[in-house]
């Protein structure tokens, strides 16, 4: 029990640790002892206390009802008793405060009476739910008649769910049987495509030599056109020679036939040189038609090079173009081939499903034929449910006395 002893200036001669756990004081009891009951207590030194009034006046006080708060902030309830002490000669010599806890008293009393108005509180919302538990009763007696009619209808409707169940699954088979041949045929479609950008990747690179060779072509072309045009320089030269010959024999056999009979050898030989000369005119000229003709063959050949190259340019761009293309449906096959495997794994996992459903749905008709079945004996077990209502009702009229 907590006690403190102190002298006639209030000052703690001696106490316990069950006052200052009261207290809240960690401290030794030794380092309490010489503080005043009032900085022990309040911490304020200057404080009038009940020990200081009795022993100045000699009063006692029995059982006075404090609360002290300890220096934690804890709250304790407690009963002071208050008396001064005497020596022998009648002289004050330190007063005495002992002190019974109430706290645990006073909060089981709490704890009584709020039990008791909780008990009121629950005995009232037990009468209610008693009335709502007796219609709630008469509705559940409606409920399960009507329940019961509705098991026998679901039962049907249980029955033609599965047989629809059925053609389902038989279709989500179809479905999963056609997408393994789209599947199928959409990677032949892909070995196809693909092969095709190969057979292109290879036209493409034999456009480019026919290129290569068509350029090559058109330079010969160019080299021969130039070649003829120094062979009609050359054949020029030879046909202003003839023609000087030609010119140079008639003198000659001017000047022979002046000479008489002596000039006749010349004469001759001046006549087989202009006859020379003018077969070499005729030579160059039947040359010269030659070149004129190889000349425009050449500059034809150089002008057909000409469209083949840009004809060659362009296949090549639509062989480039085709090839991207053909990539373009490959990578676009790829991804039909993957969704088309995807749709056939949903179907198989469909058609699986679709065989669990029909399962659960045989289940579910059984569960129904058996909660039909327990309808009945539900609409036994509510007539006692009713008969347990009116004993709940007595109970709480017996709890409210």
């Amino acid at each position: 029990m907590p006690f403190l002893l102190v002298d006639p200036k209030e000052r703690a001669l001696s106490t316990n640790r069950e006052c200052l756990n009261m207290l809240e004081i960690d401290g030794s009891i030794e380092s309490c002892l010489g503080k005043t009951l009032a900085e022990l207590f309040y911490n304020d030194p200057t404080r009038k206390t009940a020990v200081g009034k009795s022993m100045s006046t000699g009063e006692c006080f029995r059982n006075l009802e404090v609360t002290i708060g300890g220096h934690k902030g804890g709250k304790v309830n407690v009963l002071a008793n208050v008396f001064p002490i005497y020596n022998s000669e009648g002289e004050c010599i330190g007063g005495m405060c002992v002190y019974v806890d109430m706290t645990a008293l006073n909060n089981a009393q709490r704890e009584i009476t709020e039990k008791n108005q909780r008990m009121a509180g629950v005995a009232q919302a037990l009468e209610d739910t008693m009335d709502e538990l007796a219609k709630i009763v008469e509705a559940l007696t409606g409920s399960i008649r009507q329940s019961d009619k509705n098991a026998a209808l679901a039962a049907g409707q249980l029955g033609e769910a599965a047989s629809a169940m059925g053609h389902m699954n038989a279709r989500v088979q179809e479905v999963a049987i056609s997408a393994d041949k789209a599947a199928g045929a959409s990677a032949h479609t892909m070995t196809k495509a693909t092969t095709g950008a190969e057979v292109v990747q290879n036209a493409l690179h034999g456009i480019e030599n026919v290129h290569k060779v068509s350029l090559d072509l058109r330079q010969d072309m160019a080299q021969l056109e130039s070649h003829a045009r120094a062979i009609t320089e050359i054949m020029n030269v030879i046909s202003d020679i003839a023609d000087q010959t030609n010119l140079l024999a008639l003198n000659a056999a001017i000047e022979a036939a002046r000479a008489g009979e002596a000039g006749r050898g010349f004469a001759v030989v001046a006549d087989e040189v202009r006859k020379l000369a003018e077969k070499t005119m005729a030579s160059t000229t039947d040359v010269g038609r030659a070149i004129d003709a190889i000349q425009q063959s050449a500059a034809k050949s150089m002008s057909s090079m000409d469209n083949a190259v840009q004809q060659v340019v362009q296949a090549t761009d639509y062989a480039k173009q085709s090839g991207e293309a053909l990539d373009d449906i490959v990578g676009t096959v790829k991804d039909t081939v993957g969704q088309v495997k995807a749709i056939a794994a949903a179907s198989d996992e469909q058609s699986a499903a679709s065989e669990e459903i029909t399962h659960t749905i045989d289940q579910v008709n059984s569960m129904v034929a058996d909660a039909a079945g327990s309808m009945g004996q539900a609409n036994m077990e509510t007539g006692k449910l009713q008969e347990l209502t009116g004993k709940l009702e007595d109970l709480t009229a017996q709890l409210k006395v």
